[in-house]
């Protein structure tokens, strides 16, 4: 190998290792002053004025709370009138009944009275239906303008019949919403 060969290649190792070092400064200088600048800009979106100096956690929780105050929208008004329950029977009484709403787990002391209606409601097996839908048709074709019957028979019963466990649909003639304790109208047991 030549001297020349030896040196120009010594040159052209020092110019890479140059251009590799000057490339290196100017991408973090670059870096250095565009964070600058960017802090220094003022902008239209609130969380991004803040920005500087702050741990990803810390300007993530400003960005959503910003954006969350910006497009805040209220949710739907609820109705304050109630006039019936779905749930489950916890306990049974003699005149009341104590039953944890599907809806929000609450337990709510149901009254019962001579004049509560109880129901239980018992889903009709293929062979019912198909009876009651032959009778349904009869009338129809006597000009009788009944609805349809349902797959549901509703036979009367007595509170003794309520037991823990069971689904129930509770009415009452008046608003319940809130209440902790209501008289009902009529509970409707649901046979599974």
């Amino acid at each position: 190998m030549d001297h020349q060969t030896s040196i120009s290649r010594y040159i052209l190792v020092v110019l890479a290792i140059s251009v590799v070092f000057t490339t290196l400064v100017l991408v973090a200088l670059n870096a250095w002053v565009g964070n600058n600048r960017l802090s220094q800009l003022s902008t239209n979106v609130p969380g991004l004025n803040n920005l500087s100096g702050k741990s990803y956690d810390e300007g993530y929780k400003d960005g959503y709370n910003d954006a969350k105050e910006m497009y805040k929208i209220n949710p739907l008004a609820l109705s304050d009138e109630q006039y019936s329950l779905n749930g489950t029977i916890v306990s049974v009484d003699t005149e009341k009944i104590v039953i944890r709403k599907s809806e929000t787990m609450e337990d709510v002391t149901v009254n019962i009275s001579t004049t509560t209606a109880i129901i239980k409601r018992v889903a009709l097996t293929q062979e019912q239906l198909d009876e009651k839908i032959k009778n349904w048709e009869k009338m129809d074709d006597e000009g009788v303008l009944n609805p349809p019957p349902l797959p549901i028979d509703d036979t009367t019963v007595t509170s003794a019949d309520l037991i823990a466990g069971q689904t129930v649909l509770v009415s009452a003639k008046d608003n319940i919403y809130g209440l902790d304790s209501f008289e009902a109208t009529s509970v409707v047991i649901n046979s599974d």
